[in-house]
């Protein structure tokens, strides 16, 4: 038996109040996911946004004597 058919099974046996807390949970799962999917959307453009035209930029090599910190 799968998953889905354990879950399903125990949902039965619940009294309707409770497989209505199942329903709400699993509501509540499906929405965080697509709120964390959107949320990979949004870092992914910002952070293509940030480099967006750095591709072919050279960046200027500093010498040791130039540096104000060291770790």
């Amino acid at each position: 038996m799968g998953l889905a058919e354990r879950i399903f099974e125990e949902v039965k046996t619940l009294p309707e109040d409770e497989a209505r807390k199942v329903l709400l949970f699993v509501e509540h799962v499906k929405a965080m996911e697509q709120v964390a999917e959107e949320n990979r959307g949004w870092e992914k453009l910002s952070v293509n946004g940030a480099l967006a035209g750095l591709e072919g930029d050279e960046f200027p090599e500093y010498p040791e004597s130039e540096l104000l910190e060291r770790w």
